[in-house]
This record gives structure tokens, sequence and C-alpha cells, in this order.
């Protein structure tokens, strides 16, 4: 009898070590690489365990993409060790040149269009069977998502699937095919704020109950507190903090706080003009109306993810939307001269990268009255001068890939600056930019409101946007919800919003 409570003792011990111990997923140890000569990654320690949703703040953007590249595909590194599932992968002197099993989900679907969700499960390049049995194979699918509660019966094709849902798929796809590290990159930058709380409920349970680790990006630490277990912070290409959420406290956040933006940024909130001239008006299908005033930045906020891409639709669209827009009593599709719009992503999709910084900077100019006015060498060359001491060397670019992002971010905002349009649409500005970056872009739109333009911030995530709000307008299933003024912006934490 002794011996077998000995013996359940030790097994009771036994098990007690092996959770106090949980097993690493993955780990970084000393890792440094270069690539072309510059050092993207210096002694980065890193360790995830299984179980883990690790939150990773980037300050600079320094080596993040390096990092996401040499923990999915194995490389030579410059020095340290990178180890999966307590396999040493890649060294200074070995790698494996395979593929790790982990999965990054982001802004972009990585499913198959053609496929239906079950074949986007089953048919894997070089284990897809010849022959399947729809039936079992369709009757496997169900029981996958309904242990998640979500009723997917695996005929759903990718373009039927919201963001939300695309997402589900991509990470239980993840899971069911042995993946241990899932790699979510800034969901709040393509989700709504719901979205993202139900997606998090998601990613928790596949944490405790699979043993898989997260590695969640985002640019604000408030997010992570709130759906991590731990977090880290990246400058410089190293990790340069770890902690447990429930050790980090507020001095600790003080470097990524919204209170040390505001203290960079050094610019007072602009007081409201003493006389109020409208200056955009939208008005929808369903009578709403928002109204933006000169020198105003309203932040429109899209709770369920459908009114950006109907506002974007009615700026440029000749044909009846949902939404209709008007610039100083103007229809906004008539005369873009009295507006500029800066997509998503504006880097990628707003600058023409083999054309000069100064025909960049000057493309408005060619659709105006003027056009052949600007397009004269001489007039460029003023142009060159004048701006050199702002935007300095860069501005002798003949083409834009040898920019840095800051310098693509002064030419995108002084471009604004010089076709001085009656009204800026932004569509979420600070996607994927680091710290330092969106405290310039806040700079610059600051100084949109100082010179009368009326600024409309179009998002589905906060970020740093009420740092120069004057109004908060939340809408959902295309009707206004809520408006707060900037004294009063606390008040929409009571729709589970992360304000700080």
């Amino acid at each position: 009898m002794q011996n077998e409570y000995s013996e359940n003792t030790e097994k009771h011990d036994s098990h007690q070590k092996t959770l106090k111990l949980p097993k690493e997923n993955l780990v970084l140890r000393h890792v440094s690489f270069s690539e072309n000569t510059t050092i993207e990654l210096n002694e980065v320690n890193l360790s995830i365990f299984s179980g883990d949703i690790l939150g990773l703040i980037s300050l600079d953007n320094q080596g993040l993409e390096t990092l996401i590249s040499v923990i999915m595909k194995n490389q030579i590194l410059d020095h340290g060790s990178i180890y999966y599932r307590g396999k040493e992968v890649s060294s200074s002197i070995f790698c494996s040149h395979e593929v790790n099993k982990i999965t990054l989900v982001d802004s972009s679907s990585k499913l198959i269009p053609a496929l239906n969700i079950s074949d986007n499960f089953f048919f894997i390049k070089g284990r897809s069977p010849h022959f399947v049995q729809r039936k079992k194979q369709r009757m496997l699918i169900q029981r996958i998502f309904a242990q998640y509660g979500i009723g997917f019966d695996g005929s759903e094709y990718p373009a039927a699937l919201s963001k939300l849902e695309r997402c589900e798929v991509e990470i239980i796809k993840a899971v069911t095919l042995g993946v241990k590290v899932i790699i979510l990159r800034d969901p709040s930058s393509f989700l709504s704020p719901k979205e993202v709380s139900l997606l998090n409920k998601l990613i928790k349970t596949i944490a405790f109950e699979s043993s898989v680790s997260f590695i969640y990006l985002c640019n604000h630490h408030r997010e992570i507190l709130l759906y991590c277990n731990r977090l880290a912070i990246m400058a410089h290409g190293t990790i340069i903090l770890q902690k447990n959420c429930c050790d980090v406290t507020e001095e600790m956040m003080a470097v990524v706080s919204q209170d040390a933006l505001k203290s960079m940024i050094g610019l007072p909130k602009t007081r409201p003009a003493n006389t109020v001239e409208n200056i955009i008006q939208i008005k929808n299908s369903g009578g709403s109306l928002i109204e933006v005033n000169k020198g105003e930045c309203a932040v429109i906020l899209d709770l369920d993810n459908k009114v950006v891409p109907e506002i974007k639709k009615a700026l440029f669209s000749k044909r009846k939307t949902r939404y209709s827009i008007k610039i100083c009593g103007e229809d906004a599709y008539k005369n873009c001269l009295l507006w500029s719009f800066l997509p998503l992503n504006s880097l990628s999709t707003s600058l023409f990268y083999s054309m000069s910084y100064v025909d960049n900077l000057l493309l408005k100019k060619w659709n105006s009255s003027y056009s052949n006015f600007w397009r004269k060498k001489k007039y460029k060359k003023a142009i060159a001068a004048e701006y050199r001491q702002i935007c300095g060397d860069a501005i002798d670019a003949p083409d834009l890939y040898r920019l840095s992002a800051d310098e693509l971010i002064q030419l995108i905002y002084q471009r604004i600056l010089l076709e001085k349009p009656k009204a800026v649409f932004l569509v979420q500005p600070f996607f994927r930019m680091d710290m330092y970056q969106r405290v310039k872009i806040l700079e610059y739109i600051s100084m949109l409101k100082k010179q009368g333009i009326a600024v409309v911030i179009l998002a589905i995530s906060l970020s740093d946007s009420l740092q120069v709000a004057s109004r908060l307008i939340l809408m959902q299933n295309h009707k206004i919800l809520d408006i707060f003024n900037s004294d009063e912006f606390e008040k929409a934490a009571k729709y589970g919003l992360v304000l700080k």
C-alpha cells in the first residue's frame, strides 16, 4: 500500500514538473542576421512555449520582416541558433533548408480561391489522394470545425468568406496539419474590434487545447495586454524587453504609450475655428449625414468592415452608390482636384517607383488646367530647389526604389501639402508603420489641419488616430452608432474599443 502511494506521489510530482516546464515550440538564441551588409537582427533571444500567446511590438520595424523570414524558412545565420520543437534547424554553420511548420496569418488570403474549404484542407501538394470519398471528407471537415463552434461543412469557397472566417479557416487548417507556431500579423488593421475579439477567443482555445504557440504582432501594448499572456518589445533589430503580461506596468510601457507619442509630436490639439466652414458632406441612402468642417479631422471607425469600401467607391464612381460625397457642395467624383485620397498601404499603392521623386511630387498637378506649366523642366528644377530644404538629397532621386520608407512617407504627405486640396481621405494611415513613422504621420496630419484642410480618417481600428482627431464617428451596418467630440473619447470604451 505504501509502495502504491509512493508511486502515485512520484507520478503527481512528475506531472507537476511537466506543468511548470512547458515545451518550447520555438527558441532563438543569440541570433544575428545580415542582408546586403545591413545588420537586420542583432543578438535576438526569444523563447516561445507551447500554449503561449506572445505579443510582439516593433518600435522601428528594423528586422521584423527578417525575423519572420528566418523562423519560417531556415537559413544560414551570422551567429546563433534557432530551434523548432527542440530540434536545431538553423545556425551559423548549419541549415536544414526546410520550411518550418509555422504559418503566417495576415490581411492577405493563403487559401486557394478555386478550391472549396474541404479541398483547401486535404489537397496538399505531394499528399493528395488519387481518389477522395467526398462524403467522408465533408464529415471530417464538419467535425474539425464543430469542435470550435464553427458551422462550416467544407463546401464553402474562399470568396464567400468574411475576413474573420478566412482567418479562422487558415488557423484551423494550420492546426489540423500539425503546425505548432502561428504568426498573427496586426489583426486589428483589417478586422473590426468585434471580429478581433472573436478571433482571440478562438486563439485562446487552440493555444490551451492544442499546445499551439501564437506570435501576435501589433503596435499597441494595450491590445497585447488584453489578448496575450506574454509581451516582447523589439527595437534596432533586437529584443529589448520580455515580460509576462501580468507583470507589465504602465511605467515599463511609457516608451510605447500614447503619452509618449504626444510628447514626441509636441503639437497642441488644434482649437476649433471661430468661423465654421463646412467642407465635406457624406450621406448614405439611409439618410445618415456626416459633415466635416475646415481644419477638422474626423475619424470614421467602421465597426463591421462595411463602410470604408463603400465610401471609397463613392469617391471615384460616377454611378449611383450607397453613399454620396460632396466637397464644397460639388460631387467629389466630378472634381478630383478638390480632394486627395491615400489608400491602404499607401507606400505600395500611391507611388510610381519608376518615376522620379519630383514627378511623383507633381503627379496631380499634371491633371490640372496648368499641366503644361508643371511639365516644363525649368519649373521642375524650381520645385526641386524649393523642396531640397525639406526633402534633402532625395529630391534628386531618378526613381524611388532606393529611398527609405521615411523618405517615401515624406514624399506622400508633401505631395498633398503641395496640392492644397480642400479635403483629404486617409484609409488606415498607420497600417504597418513603426512608432517613429506613426509620429511623423501624426505631425503631417496636424499640418494639414493647420492649413485648413478637412481630414477624414477611414479606419477599422483606432491605432493612433485619436491623437489628431476632432471627432470620432462610430458606424455599424451603414448607420451612425455614436459620435464623440475630442473631450469625450474615453466614453467610446463602452463599445469595447482599445483607446490608448
